[in-house]
């Protein structure tokens, strides 16, 4: 039970991840400039 509440965790924490860096680019269009958005890597991010 307690690996499943860890890998639970861990999706919720990667989609966080998600919405956050999505969210700051949306905000702050000149960003892709300088970092493109796939240096964020999502390949591995359910969902």
């Amino acid at each position: 039970a307690m690996a499943d509440n860890i890998i639970k965790a861990d999706i919720v924490v990667r989609k966080l991840y998600h919405r956050i860096v999505e969210e700051v680019y949306s905000g702050i269009p000149w960003l892709s400039n300088f970092i493109d958005i796939r240096f964020f890597d999502f390949t591995d991010c359910p969902g």
